[in-house]
């Protein structure tokens, strides 16, 4: 993808500065201090709100993004810029024969010890944990077993259900970090300040609307509910599914060090930006008395999409744009910190460019 990313914990603000820097041991341990310090100081506390870091979602692994490959990040921090050190998430396979081996440490191993040396903390990027419960043997578990939809003609739809057995999340959960690939990080770099697991969360699941469509839901709670309770028992089925997938994959970390340090963040996993926008909002919102959302008791941290997207109008000139959405992000982080103090906050920025242009849907640079 071509979204960048300013990873925040706790604060708005697109500037990244770099410090006076001449290149010697003292300032690289200076410039890794400061990294470190920000990407771990609390959401309140003494010194004030951490400082914005910088890192992206391409992360290396495409000819068209190699500028982004983790040795390239580290050369920059280097040279005395605040950057987030980020990798793509490891594959889950168990062997590793010696093609993939060498195209594995070709990747990771050199700038994974070197973030080692200076103590910085990292982020792993991922597509979506979950679709491997569609993609892998858990879709063809019978119904009562499956995770997913399934509907009351007794159809299992490719499609995530927050009434169905939560075993199956935890256990697809430990795959992604109980495997050769993790266990070599952990072994190259023991004792990171922190470790962020960052989803693209993007996944099909059951929304609130439509859930007379399951048969679970119907089963347990029946016809004629109102919006507000299907919105609370959705959202509270999410809740206890996302932990038991973070939980799995947690116990998969073989190092103490990385279990405790790590948090499990995803894309668009805040308060609806797009709040009393047009009448449909609420469809895509899971509020409910008392709460605005529930994602931060379903997850660490969230990184909302500060796009001008290309399939829509929205520009930076016009009131449907982005920043006058994102002033409701101000009352929403207020709610995300009750429900939970430690949330970290980060958002996504993208100008709408596309490559190559497209007459149907023209880059969104074209607009202006």
């Amino acid at each position: 993808m071509s979204r960048h990313a300013l990873q925040l914990a706790g604060v708005v603000i697109c500037v990244v500065s770099t410090m006076a820097f001449t290149g010697g041991a003292a300032d690289m341990d200076r410039m890794a201090e400061a990294i470190r310090t920000e990407a771990t100081l609390p959401n309140a506390g003494p010194q004030g709100r951490p400082l914005p870091l910088a890192t992206a979602w391409c992360s290396g692994t495409h000819a068209w993004s190699e500028g982004w490959r983790p040795v390239h990040q580290l050369e920059r921090i280097e040279q005395g810029h605040f950057l987030l050190p980020w990798f793509a998430h490891p594959g889950r396979g168990q062997e590793l024969d010696e093609k993939a081996e060498a195209a594995f440490r070709e990747y990771y191993e050199a700038p994974i010890k070197r973030a080692a040396e200076l103590h910085l903390p990292l982020t792993f990027i991922a597509s979506q944990w979950e679709s491997v419960l569609t993609h892998g043997q858990w879709f063809k578990l019978p119904p009562e077993q499956n995770p997913h939809v399934v509907t009351p003609e007794g159809k299992i739809k490719k499609m995530m259900s927050p009434f169905g057995p939560i075993a199956p999340w935890r256990e697809a959960g430990r795959t992604f970090t109980d495997n050769t690939r993790m266990r070599l990080l952990q072994e190259w770099y023991p004792d990171p300040p922190l470790v962020i697991f960052l989803s693209n969360n993007e996944h099909p699941k059951l929304r609130w609307h439509k859930v007379e469509t399951s048969k679970r839901y119907m089963d347990t709670y029946g016809e004629g509910h109102d919006a507000d309770f299907k919105r609370k028992v959705v959202a509270d089925g999410w809740i206890e599914r996302y932990r038991a997938l973070q939980a799995g994959m947690r116990e998969g970390l073989d190092n103490a060090n990385w279990r405790q340090t790590a948090k499990f963040v995803a894309y668009s996993a805040d308060g609806p930006e797009y709040f009393g926008r047009w009448g449909g909002w609420v469809h895509y919102s899971l509020h409910s008395p008392g709460r605005i959302s529930p994602y931060p008791l379903m997850w660490d941290g969230g990184s909302p999409s500060y796009y001008t997207h290309e399939w829509c109008p929205t520009t930076d000139h016009r009131t449907w744009s982005r920043q006058v959405e994102f002033m409701n992000t101000v009352f929403m982080l207020e709610d995300a910190y009750e429900l939970n103090p430690d949330w970290w906050y980060e958002f996504s920025t993208w100008d709408g460019h596309e490559w190559p242009w497209r007459k149907e849907t023209p880059s969104k640079v074209m607009v202006y």
